[in-house]
């Protein structure tokens, strides 16, 4: 089985704080993504952030050890 990669990406308007940010989209089609990363430059966001999950499971004793 194959796993999808859901990208998410999230923007701060200009002027506004860095904890005002924004949820643009959240997808695993890529030319989707790269249009949303335009639209949301072209309307007012200048603080681009990008996230990944592949839906693979936690590894929280490993995140507890480091």
């Amino acid at each position: 089985m194959q796993t999808m990669t859901e990208r998410t990406l999230w923007a701060v308007r200009k002027g506004d704080e860095d904890w005002q940010e924004e949820v643009i989209t959240s997808t695993t089609d890529a030319v989707h993504f790269l249009k949303a990363r335009k639209w949301a430059m072209d309307n007012g966001f200048d603080r681009l952030r990008e996230s990944a999950f592949d839906g693979s499971k936690p590894d929280f004793i490993k995140a507890i050890r480091h």
